[in-house]
């Protein structure tokens, strides 16, 4: 994971993950299997640099805040079967 806590929902868990460089940095939102490893889906677009998962509440709420360095905010459902963003 990059700069942010993953955050588990059921048997998944989702976490930004990046690639440390100083061009062509590319930060990408994932679900994970927990009891696999596997990648349910990706959403690559995440940030440039940096984003993080903040989490609001004590985890009844289903929705997740993703900050990125740009300052955008996108409110998306933790949906095992894809992206699925609710708001920007």
């Amino acid at each position: 994971c990059y700069f942010s806590t993953p955050v588990v929902r059921g048997k998944h868990i989702y976490m930004v993950n990046g690639e440390a460089k100083l061009k062509g940095a590319k930060i990408t939102l994932r679900c994970v299997e927990l009891e696999t490893g596997k990648v349910a889906w990706s959403q690559p677009t995440a940030g440039e640099y940096h984003a993080a998962l903040v989490l609001c509440g004590k985890g009844g709420d289903e929705r997740f805040p993703m900050l990125d360095d740009s300052g955008g905010l996108t409110l998306f459902e933790p949906n095992k079967g894809e992206y699925v963003p609710l708001a920007s």
